[in-house]
């Protein structure tokens, strides 16, 4: 199933959350081999955006913060040929999108591996469309100073630009440019005096991501709901 769900003001790049339930599932047995489903399915869709708070440290809530160590932006290059499964005249297009990602924070880097997964769509010498998919393995590291095997890391990868080129008529050469953004924090637990925020913002943020830590003021950063 395919469906969208309007939400003003979203737009590419926030974080999305979304929660499924099946609400309802009805049947009826049309003869002995035909069998009409009917299913209802309630979705719940929140849209938040990470953002810079200050909050003033004081004696008031204890509150388990992200406290940031270091951060960084890296390109990658991920290349490869792959042999299509019938000769090709022509080369449609190429969609690609990153799964499986995991990082590892060790002294002073972070390595992130990961999978970009392509669908292919090509035209025949018959002149006819077909599709192939592939995954391609991808795995660098990045430099962070105060990353450390002990910390927590987000990873923000996104593909920002493909290219390919037909070789002959079974092999194509494929390019994919990758950034990747990469944080690495630390957990700590401050006591705040109050959340300064604007007053057409929520103040219900979580989780709180804070960096230069002083003993009057932090400045954070938080998931803020639209």
């Amino acid at each position: 199933f395919s469906t969208f769900v309007d939400v003003p003001g979203a737009i590419t790049g926030m974080n999305v959350e979304l929660r499924a339930e099946v609400e309802h599932i009805g049947f009826e047995l049309l003869s002995e081999t035909l069998l009409l489903q009917q299913v209802v399915i309630q979705f719940f869709v929140k849209i938040t955006e990470t953002v810079q708070l200050n909050l003033n440290l004081g004696t008031g809530p204890l509150l388990k913060v992200e406290e940031v160590r270091g951060e960084n932006v890296t390109q990658t290059l991920v290349e490869n040929e792959i042999l299509l499964d019938r000769p090709s005249i022509k080369i449609r297009e190429i969609v690609a999108q990153v799964r499986d990602v995991t990082a590892e924070a060790i002294l002073g880097k972070v390595i992130v591996q990961g999978i970009v997964h392509k669908q292919i769509f090509y035209i025949g010498t018959d002149n006819l469309e077909y599709h192939q998919a592939e995954n391609v393995p991808f795995s660098f590291f990045v430099d962070i100073p105060g990353a450390a095997a002990d910390r927590n890391i987000h990873v923000r990868p996104f593909i920002e630009h493909i290219s390919f080129h037909l070789l002959d008529e079974r092999t194509l050469e494929q390019k994919v440019v990758l950034e990747t953004f990469v944080k690495v924090t630390e957990t700590v637990q401050i006591r705040v005096a109050e959340i300064i925020v604007s007053p057409y913002v929520s103040p219900y943020v979580s989780p709180y991501i804070c960096n230069n830590i002083t003993n009057t003021n932090a400045n954070c950063s938080a998931n803020l709901s639209l």
